[in-house]
């Protein structure tokens, strides 16, 4: 029997009831994780996630979406299991910016929407596979991808983290279905 690539494009979800995507929260106090995660005997390949940030003010290179100031701490993105971290895709330099994000990220931009000043979307894609390969998640081990964010997004109108891959179950054999 022929092994059939099976493509996934997921949403980050967050901790809240029901797993919230909109990473638009006000974390400032403790942090909170957008991740995805592959059910036992599933293997993903992440190869980027794609950012859409929604704001309704003008966004600047040295701040993060329109808000007034870069972030205190910054979004992180990591892979990790029970254990720890086993993996930093901000290479322990945190997302604070718009302008950080570029840094890091291929094709980011910013769209006006709408008549007159504000309503600005950003979108940027971090793509692994232009820097190595795809991040590869095991959910027999554990294993999951995180955005971690840990300052007061609460403001936004939107923010959310896609996630696009492969899936794989067992030592490489491609699914028929997503089982993630």
């Amino acid at each position: 029997m022929e092994n059939r690539r099976i493509l996934f494009s997921r949403a980050l979800r967050g901790p809240s009831a029901g797993f919230v995507r909109n990473f638009a929260v006000d974390a400032s106090s403790a942090a909170q994780e957008f991740i995805i995660e592959p059910s036992a005997a599933v293997k993903l390949e992440v190869h980027r996630l794609i950012f859409n940030i929604e704001d309704d003010g003008i966004m600047r290179v040295d701040r993060f979406a329109a808000l007034a100031t870069a972030l205190g701490v910054g979004l992180q993105i990591q892979k990790k299991d029970g254990n720890g971290v086993l993996g930093d895709y901000t290479d322990a330099a945190p997302i604070k910016s718009n302008g950080d994000m570029a840094k890091i990220m291929y094709d980011v931009d910013v769209r006006t929407w709408g008549a007159g000043a504000g309503g600005e979307f950003l979108v940027g894609r971090m793509t692994f596979t232009r820097f190595g390969g795809p991040v590869r998640v095991d959910g027999d081990k554990g294993e999951y991808l995180a955005l971690i964010v840990n300052d007061d997004l609460g403001t936004l109108v939107e923010a959310t983290c896609f996630a696009q891959g492969t899936v794989r179950k067992g030592d490489g054999d491609f699914v028929t279905r997503i089982g993630i």
